[in-house]
């Protein structure tokens, strides 16, 4: 965790992309999104199992080829394995482990593969306190 979100990797499960995001949202937060370079070294040095693959909140199910962020998040840090190359079947991104577990990038995906995934927890900037 740091002071603004907390990283919750889940390997006990596969799931399909819709369904990933599901239990994250079940959870309090949705699938990971990744802003920057040090995020993404982060999540990787974090990671508690090797790959291949590790669902993030990445997708361009509206529009292919506009990929965007589940939370609204700008999609302005690219980190691809390579480049999108799924056409319309696609859709859903995963964090791409390399099998010498030296790189951790970004490949599109069928949205119904099984595989482990990533949430995301958004810390509020606000302490609420309920009497």
């Amino acid at each position: 965790c740091s002071n603004t979100s907390c990283f919750l990797f889940v390997t006990e499960k596969k799931l399909s992309w819709t369904k990933a995001r599901s239990w994250c949202k079940r959870s309090g937060a949705d699938l990971a999104t990744i802003r920057n370079k040090d995020e993404q070294r982060l999540i990787k040095n974090r990671l508690p199992v090797k790959g291949p693959g590790f669902w993030i909140g990445l997708n361009d199910r509206i529009k292919e080829s506009k990929f965007h962020w589940v939370d609204g998040t700008p999609y302005q840090f690219r980190s691809w394995y390579g480049k999108p190359n799924g056409g319309r079947k696609e859709n859903c991104v995963e964090l791409y482990i390399d099998k010498s577990n030296t790189q951790a990038k970004w490949n599109d995906q069928l949205c119904s593969a099984r595989m482990y995934f990533i949430c995301r927890e958004i810390k509020s900037k606000y302490n609420f306190s309920f009497l």
